[in-house]
């Protein structure tokens, strides 16, 4: 329905909230309105949150044939509404929150937000299969049911409408998720078998004490994550290390020629270039070696000798002239 409310909108925020979360579509007109949209279905007028003008505003609305209601509180103006739509409560549309506990509860045999996920799909399978017809039909509705309003929106509509019943055609359970502690859910039941079925196949349990339990015993079977080992960390080289080698890598690789290249064949079929020969570096002489040689060739001429060479083993070889006296006699040419 549209739903047009005369009121102070900070005084009104509850009222909106409570009647769209019912699927009807809130115009929030204000205290003091100079009309009102001949589009709305209802017109709520809330007498402590208005100006004189908004009343008569509303009171003229009325004459026009407008429905009025005249109430302050959220449980009056939803009970008066309610009121006005009872051909609305047999129909099978999963347009709003209200509607979707209504319809599943009935064709499924119990509905609560658990279910309204689409990872519970094979439990609402299950419930259907259970129904017949009604099941089948409730199993459509509930894929739209998914679209039509969020989990979040159901749990809060559905904490809500259980407060207000007291009880009736209401059971309590309980879950125990990993993280937060025990916590009370809401189901609407019309079929204590089906509320049965849901309870063997999701993680929720009829009292406090067994989801207490159940957490524990999950919590046992749950294998531990196996440590994985740490990597051995390589030892990093110092940075002068590794510039000295790059230095010298790149010198390699420069000075040597690649192969296939003219520099490598003439490499290859060149002969290596002999060694320089080495020569012995020339001594000073000195004073003593002086005086030696020089009493040495005294002698020598003395003795006659010519040359003298003498080994570092001590062993000496020289030259020596020898002079020899004799005669002869000389005969003129032809003579005998």
């Amino acid at each position: 329905m549209k739903i047009g409310i005369i009121s102070k909108k900070s005084h009104a925020k509850s009222h909106v909230k409570a009647l769209r979360r019912e699927g009807h579509k809130v115009l929030l007109l204000g205290g003091n309105p100079n009309q009102v949209p001949p589009s709305l279905d209802v017109l709520v007028c809330r007498p402590d949150s208005i100006a004189h003008s908004g009343f008569a505003t509303a009171m003229a609305a009325k004459k026009k044939g407008m429905t009025l209601i005249l109430a302050n509180g959220v449980t009056e103006i939803l009970s008066a509404i309610k009121d006005m739509q009872p051909a609305e409560e047999e129909t099978m549309e999963v347009n709003n929150c209200a509607n979707i506990i209504r319809v599943l509860s009935k064709l499924l045999g119990v509905y609560g937000h658990p279910l309204h996920e689409p990872k519970a799909g094979p439990v609402v399978e299950a419930l259907a299969s259970q129904r017949g017809a009604d099941g089948a039909l409730g199993l459509k509705l509930w894929k739209q049911a998914l679209k039509a309003c969020k989990q979040e929106s159901v749990r809060g509509w559905a904490r809500d409408e259980a407060a207000k019943r007291k009880g009736a055609g209401v059971i309590h359970v309980y879950s125990n998720p990993p993280r937060g502690g025990v916590r009370k859910i809401p189901m609407f039941v019309t079929d204590e078998a089906a509320l049965g079925t849901v309870l063997s196949r999701m993680a929720l349990a009829r009292t406090e004490a067994g989801a207490r339990k159940m957490k524990k015993t999950r919590g046992a079977m749950r294998p531990k994550p196996k440590a994985e080992p740490k990597p051995k960390l390589q030892p990093q080289r110092k940075q002068e290390s590794v510039r000295g080698w790059a230095r010298d890598e790149v010198t390699k690789t420069v000075a040597q020629p690649q192969p296939g290249s003219p520099a490598a064949n003439a490499a290859r079929t060149m002969p290596p270039e002999p060694e320089p020969p080495v020569v012995a570096a020339e001594l000073p002489w000195d004073a003593n070696l002086r005086s030696a040689l020089s009493l040495v060739l005294a002698e020598m001429k003395a003795a006659g000798l010519t040359a003298i060479s003498i080994e570092e083993d001590g062993s000496v070889s020289y030259n020596r002239v020898v002079v020899t006296e004799g005669s002869m006699q000389v005969l003129p040419d032809g003579a005998e």
